[in-house]
């Protein structure tokens, strides 16, 4: 097959690439293929059953339509398992479902909506890769007892994998593929190192024609079968703010013309507009874009036409990057001049310039030219040349009075930082002129570092509905629940490992917690933190008065 960016295949190491048992799979090797149903994960299995591998093939279950309102409503999911049985019989290779819908909910589907109901844009399909395919599934294939060894894990990306050696040690780097019009590492910037070293990409080397002539050569069933697009729960038949509206309620508010402070028109949700995208205001004559979101006051703010300068920024700071193949961020950050490199903060935006450091503790990016609709929430990756370095991930909570705002801290630091939101309506990402002078989009924030030390990362954080109690979960194992206005700790509570969600029931008198150790602990706030005369709860959750035990329900065997 021809072969891309000869360039960069000539600096790769090929006989280490295809011949060493530790980077690539050698015969009579355990393979499983993750397919979808769809043509590309289905040539990708045609070209591992042409090698003398023990190869498999496995389905994900994410998303049920039943799971919705208890009806069938189309069963998406099981016309994509036929599909995935019809091509495993024509290569005859054994193929099962995995049903990872539960850890699709909690992981990525939960997360989304708590992002979308506070105004900020998630990205369901980073999240998809890093918590599922990378992560529940790669759990779950290396506790099958039919695998003596951890298997290697082949998926229809787009993208490319090659080695390099740091402190003498070959570690994976993740990089474009040679079809740069189809490239998906954006979608995998986020996956653990671990996982991308068992991971392999065959298409890599391939254009998306190619891919198509070879399943009509090859006369597989999805040769002709059209590409999904869109988030996968809400499918490509349904309109976002219907899928939506089943899961938040509506919260009328104002939209408002950023120039003259008019009042032009309603929305019904701040999660259903996107910051530089068309504002769709009935009456207006000239097209008008959101340049604004302001959570707090339920208002969208536009702007019109297309090339507004509140709809564009120019730099960015974000905290708590994630590097793929390095520990420790790449020493040019700490330079004068930075590290020169690629960005994009979309899947479909081709790469800009920009200059990456790092500024009191936090990384800043400076565009080489300005750059429309960055919006909080949005997953910024960078990459040299074709390599991918990794990519920003956030983790934020909001008291009920809205003045504040908690952000987990690093991997140097594992503190909690706490955010004046006064004047400042725009969470997680703050953006500056080269000038340093904060656009009218953002405005000032102050921060101030919160006593609250984890041994490690801390990966989540929630706050009880009367604003008075905090519970942060870390990777090391433990969860604390403190006071939101000392820092006071209250109570340690311990998982057997890395703990990733925690969150208040609607009562406020226990916590739920879930980790690596696959089970949800149910911890009682001790009573002489709770409040004499609690409020009514502000938020849905479990309602935890209906359990006694403290501890533990066990959802995964």
């Amino acid at each position: 097959f021809r072969r891309c960016h000869f360039l960069r295949l000539q600096k790769l190491q090929i006989r280490s690439y295809y011949d060493s048992r530790t980077h690539f799979p050698t015969k009579g090797d355990k393979v499983v293929v993750a397919m979808s149903g769809g043509v590309d994960s289905s040539v990708t299995a045609k070209l591992l059953a042409d090698k003398d591998y023990d190869l498999s093939a496995v389905f994900m279950r994410n998303w049920d339509t039943r799971d919705e309102s208890g009806s069938d409503r189309g069963c998406e999911w099981e016309k994509d398992w036929e599909d995935v049985r019809r091509v495993c019989k024509v290569l005859d290779i054994p193929c099962k479902l995995v049903d990872l819908s539960r850890e699709y909910w909690t992981r990525v589907f939960e997360p989304s909506l708590k992002f979308w109901e506070s105004g900020i844009t998630p990205n369901p399909d980073i999240w998809c890769n890093k918590e599922v395919k990378f992560g529940a599934l790669v759990d779950h294939l290396t506790q099958d007892p039919g695998f003596s060894n951890t298997p290697w894990l082949a998926t229809g990306h787009y993208a490319s994998k090659d080695w390099k050696d740091l402190n003498g040690v070959s570690r994976p780097r993740l990089l474009r593929p040679c079809d740069v019009t189809k490239d998906q590492t954006y979608y995998l910037s986020s996956i653990p190192e671990h996982s991308l070293a068992r991971a392999l990409f065959p298409l890599g080397n391939l254009k998306k024609t190619e891919v198509r002539e070879l399943a009509a050569k090859w006369n597989l069933p999805t040769a002709m079968r059209e590409e999904s697009m869109g988030i996968c729960f809400v499918g490509e038949k349904r309109k976002f703010h219907d899928f939506i509206s089943q899961y938040i309620p509506p919260r009328p508010g104002p939209i408002i013309d950023l120039e003259t402070g008019q009042q032009v028109g309603e929305h019904t949700g701040p999660w259903n507009f996107t910051i530089g995208q068309g504002a769709k205001v009935k009456g207006l004559k000239e097209k008008t874009f959101v340049a604004k979101k302001d959570i707090l006051k339920n208002v969208i703010y536009v702007v019109p036409g297309t090339d507004h300068p509140a709809l564009y920024a120019q730099s960015l700071i974000i905290r708590d990057w994630k590097w793929i193949w390095a520990d420790k961020p790449p020493i040019e950050l700490t330079h004068p001049g930075g590290l020169k490199a690629r960005m994009k903060f979309r899947h479909v935006m081709s790469d800009v310039g920009c200059i990456v450091y790092t500024d009191n503790g936090h990384t800043r990016i400076d565009f080489d030219e300005p750059q429309k609709a960055v919006a909080p929430g949005q997953v910024a990756t960078i990459y040299i040349d074709d390599w991918c370095l990794g990519c920003a991930n956030l983790s934020l909570a909001w008291p009920p009075d809205g003045t504040s705002l908690l952000s987990t801290g690093d991997k140097a630091h594992s503190t909690i930082l706490q955010w004046d939101t006064s004047t400042w309506p725009q969470v997680g990402v703050h953006w500056f002129s080269r000038t340093r002078e904060v656009l009218p989009s953002a405005g000032p924030s102050v921060e101030t570092g919160l006593p609250i030390h984890h041994h490690r990362n801390i990966n989540a954080i929630a706050i009880n509905s009367t604003g008075i109690l905090v519970a942060s979960a870390s990777s090391d194992g433990r969860v604390l629940l403190w006071k939101f206005l000392d820092q006071q700790i209250i109570s340690i509570f311990l998982h057997c490992g890395r703990v990733f969600s925690v969150t208040f029931s609607t009562d406020g008198k226990h916590i739920f917690s879930g980790g690596d150790d696959k089970k949800i602990s149910q911890r009682a706030v001790p009573e002489h933190a709770l409040p004499d005369d609690p409020p009514e709860p502000l938020a849905l959750g479990v309602d935890a008065t209906r359990r006694s035990n403290t501890e533990v329900c066990t959802l995964c065997s």
